[in-house]
């Protein structure tokens, strides 16, 4: 007899009919399968928390020299917290694929055929759309605390004494941020399978939606800087116009049929790569990577 967390969690009803405890069952399988993915990372990447360090306060060093400022723990249990903060981080972004997975596989079973068949196309794209967005986001924080920094610079007889534990804090949030605000295509996307949303309506109220990202942007914006909030809000903007094309792929034609076809899944699923490639290759060439 298999352990009950790692049973398959497949035998669903094929029309997505499921009872309540079932439902709790299925939700507990793949939560304890999502810990177990963290977990395994964790371990994976216990020994690596020193690159991870280096690499999350790539974009404060030169800031910290300039204003001859150090980066320090307050008390001689933060590095112990420090230390597993970074390697739960690290641990999570090793099994981000795994827990999507798992969370599309939750809800795949309450869906009928026909909702189903873009998960396969979904679940994927929101994966590179969120990776995309965190580099986005890493590649913005140099520019962000550059322009912190400059505050801090023009006050009188001030020096900087950053808690290691907080900046690694906000800059991951910051980070998460922005891959949460890449996920805006597969928002817009469901909106629309529900019937809330058609692409001329929102082309139509692009100026509108304009309006509500700016406003998502500083809600989501955790360092409440207006610079961050428009390096977020203009890649926002971008991805609303990509996903009017996206919504329209999916609405019926014509002829009765409904789905993209090969071409337009083929360069809507390239956008998120483009975007990690051409970030990619600005951080390399500005030597953050």
């Amino acid at each position: 007899m298999g352990l009950p967390i790692f049973k398959n969690a497949t035998s669903a009803p094929a029309d997505g009919q499921m009872e309540l405890m079932e439902h709790l069952a299925e939700l507990r399988t793949r939560l304890f399968r999502s810990v177990a993915y963290i977990a395994i990372g964790m371990c994976i990447t216990y020994n690596m928390v020193n690159p991870m360090m280096n690499f999350l306060t790539r974009p404060l060093r030169p800031i910290l020299h300039d204003l001859s400022g150090e980066l320090i723990t307050n008390n001689i249990a933060q590095g112990f917290i420090l230390w597993m903060q970074v390697c739960f981080i690290s641990g999570l972004g090793l099994a981000f694929p795994f827990v999507i997975l798992e969370l599309w596989g939750f809800i795949k079973p309450a869906l009928t055929d026909q909702e189903r068949k873009p998960i396969n196309y979904l679940a994927p794209f929101s994966v590179l759309l969120f990776f995309a967005g965190v580099v986005t986001g890493y590649a913005c924080l140099p520019a962000a605390y550059t322009w912190m920094a400059g505050y801090v610079h023009d006050l009188q007889n001030v020096r900087i004494f950053q808690d290691a534990q907080s900046y690694m804090l906000l800059t991951v949030k910051i980070m998460l941020a922005f891959g949460l605000s890449f996920e805006l295509p597969i928002i817009l996307l469901f909106l629309a399978k529900v019937g809330l949303l058609t692409a001329d309506l929102m082309t139509k109220y692009w100026r509108h939606a304009t309006v509500g990202i700016a406003v998502a942007a500083a809600i989501l914006t955790p360092s409440n800087d207006p610079l961050t909030m428009m390096m977020m809000a203009v890649p926002m903007a971008c991805l609303y116009l990509l996903s009017i094309g996206l919504v329209r792929s999916f609405e019926p034609k014509a002829d009765g049929s409904s789905g993209p076809s090969l071409a337009t899944m083929l360069t809507v699923a390239l956008a998120p790569v483009v975007i990690i490639m051409a970030v990619g290759y600005w951080l390399w060439r500005t030597h953050m990577i």
